[in-house]
């Protein structure tokens, strides 16, 4: 059922076979993905740089003002922290739901 064309996303551009997720979640070179059942070269569409603005904004307003109610460097650590790794898992999640590949030449 996981290997049924088009009625998934992050999908293969020629066979439309899914690729694989853990590629998603790697900081290496995501520019390109091999598909494992056609072999094509497979490179996303452009993100944009909204991803690391929301990011940044998530992790540092979110520290800033809890260091501001507490003063207190550790909690607003922990808390730049908690909203840094929320936002990276809803970025990831958005990425997977909505990306486009396209073949490689």
């Amino acid at each position: 059922m996981s290997n049924q064309k088009g009625d998934e996303h992050f999908v293969c551009a020629k066979c439309g076979m899914k690729l694989p997720v853990k590629r998603l979640f790697s900081l290496n070179n995501f520019s390109k993905i091999e598909c494992p059942h056609c072999g094509t070269i497979n490179s996303p569409d452009i993100v944009g740089p909204w991803t690391f603005v929301t990011a940044f904004l998530a992790v540092v307003a979110s520290a800033k003002t809890s260091l501001i109610i507490k003063d207190n460097i550790l909690i607003a650590l922990s808390i730049g922290l908690l909203f840094g790794v929320i936002a990276y898992l809803l970025i990831a999640l958005y990425i997977y739901k909505t990306i486009k590949f396209h073949k490689v030449i």
